[in-house]
């Protein structure tokens, strides 16, 4: 059965024994903590066999209009190694049961199975990733990386960049750029708030511990910013979350050394694993994506697919109402 948690200390508990799992901080309590300061109400419930629990899952509330709404799981539920898949799929099918309400119109969720009863939609988060193991030598992570991803990382080193972390007051540098890298590359960001308010809350968590920490990269040439990028770290296991670069001194290859060095960096300060965050799929599909994906697949991680973003219905002709609407926007 389905109950919430009594302490954060119990939701640490469960995240801290997943395991490798890409999205992982996507169902944090620090996670949660961020989408309250920004205004969404959450819920955090465990799912209990014989008073153990063997399942989790961090519910973010979005509103609809007349006071209706959705429950979201990002990259969740999780559940334990050893649990079945005729156990998850009754816990899912329970949670839907569980969350029936006057004004709950269905749930999403993004569960490493595909669920039964359920319809698929168009992803929230990633689905495919790629992500870079940091436990052998640094010196056998380069090698396993494309040759030219190691040719352009010493090319920047060459060519005198330079890679530092920033502190908040240094943020709205990295906004700038950012907006002028989604200018360029057409694609869109959350809000300003979204990114600052992240390094607000967890800039200063040390990256030695299990909890959430942020951290902002910046690699310049004589003094002016080419490439920035927003890392997280959750459990050990760092993720590439946002990215920005100028197209001024672009031969100067300044991605390169910026991930080099995060990565370099996270693994002397003891972080698992360097998660790219969001590759093209298998099936060819996010075509536009094709391009950054040689990028970051260029790093030798290994691949990693799961299912996608399914909702579960729970007022079937409102829910059919929210997709009509969805799809002509």
């Amino acid at each position: 059965m389905w109950r919430e948690l009594e302490s954060e200390a119990e939701h640490w508990g469960f995240i801290q024994a997943a395991g490798l799992q890409p999205g992982i901080f996507l169902q944090s309590p620090a996670w949660a903590k961020l989408q309250e300061r920004l205004g969404s109400a959450t819920k955090t419930l465990g799912y209990f066999q014989d008073n153990k629990i063997i399942g989790l899952v961090l519910l973010i509330k979005s509103q609809l209009p007349f006071q209706y709404f959705y429950w979201f799981a990002p990259k969740g539920p999780h559940f334990i190694a050893d649990c079945s898949d005729v156990i998850k799929q009754e816990a899912l099918l329970n949670l839907v049961n569980y969350l029936k309400s006057d004004k709950t119109i269905f749930l999403r969720i993004e569960p490493n199975i595909s669920p039964a009863k359920s319809c698929k939609t168009k992803p929230v988060n990633p689905s495919a990733t790629s992500v870079v193991d940091f436990k052998p030598a640094w010196e056998s992570i380069i090698a396993n990386m494309h040759e030219k991803t190691r040719y352009n990382m010493r090319l920047a080193e060459r060519k005198g960049l330079k890679f530092r972390w920033a502190n908040l007051a240094e943020f709205d540098n990295f906004w700038n750029l950012l907006q002028e890298t989604a200018k360029r590359d057409n694609f869109r960001t959350h809000e300003f708030d979204h990114y600052k308010t992240m390094l607000e809350l967890f800039g200063s968590v040390p990256l030695d511990t299990s909890e959430l920490a942020c951290r902002l990269g910046l690699v310049e040439y004589n003094g002016k910013l080419l490439a920035a990028n927003l890392v997280l770290v959750c459990n050990k296991q760092a993720t590439y979350l946002h990215g920005a670069s100028s197209r001024e001194h672009h031969e100067l290859m300044a991605p390169y050394l910026l991930h080099g060095e995060v990565m370099r960096q996270l693994k002397e300060a003891g972080c698992k694993s360097y998660d790219m965050w969001g590759v093209q799929p298998q099936d060819g599909s996010l075509k536009n994506w094709a391009g950054f994906t040689r990028f970051k697949v260029g790093w030798g991680g290994q691949y990693y697919e799961a299912p996608g973003t399914f909702d579960y219905p729970i007022k079937k002709i409102l829910y059919l109402v929210y997709r009509l609407a969805r799809n002509l926007r």
